[in-house]
């Protein structure tokens, strides 16, 4: 029984712990929201902040009545066709476009040079001088061929006249 009784206020110790920490936990989300709220209040507030809005509003307006006093103007280029065929993108890719547009353009500015190693390689390549080592050496070995039948003639000529002779 004693033994059960101690269990029990050893239970009722670590809730009413956890009530105190709950309460703590909620006073101190009241403190965070507080100072959260005061920090964004005092965004609203601060002149600095305050001027670098009043400004931009200011240019906003500025911008706005530029175009209401353009209106006609603006109305009569809309209304024109169009001249020539535009490529869209989203404007994220225009760095993109532009780094892409530069490589080509150094692409075609270097076409003539990269044909003519294309050229130099293709009469240079291994293939054209193994074709042309082969067609020499064919040439040697059809000129000792000829040789040594020309000399075989001429043997067999000698051999007919010493034979003649005797």
């Amino acid at each position: 029984y004693i033994t059960l009784l101690q269990q029990v206020n050893e239970f009722l110790r670590d809730v009413s712990v956890l009530a105190d920490a709950q309460r703590e936990l909620v006073i101190i989300n009241e403190k965070m929201n507080r100072a959260i709220q005061n920090e964004k209040s005092s965004t609203l507030t601060h002149s600095d902040i305050l001027g670098d809005r009043i400004i931009w509003c200011r240019e906003a307006e500025l911008h706005m009545r530029t175009i209401i006093e353009n209106k006609d103007l603006l109305i009569y280029h809309l209304q024109q066709p169009l001249i020539a065929n535009f490529l869209t993108m989203h404007h994220q890719y225009h760095k993109d476009l532009i780094i892409l547009t530069g490589e080509l353009a150094d692409n075609l500015n270097n076409v003539c040079f990269h044909i003519h190693l294309i050229e130099d390689h293709a009469q240079n390549s291994f293939l054209q001088r193994s074709d042309t080592y082969i067609s020499h050496v064919t040439k040697i070995v059809t000129d000792l061929r000829n040789t040594l039948s020309d000399i075989t003639n001429l043997q067999a000529l000698v051999i007919g006249m010493i034979g003649a002779q005797e």
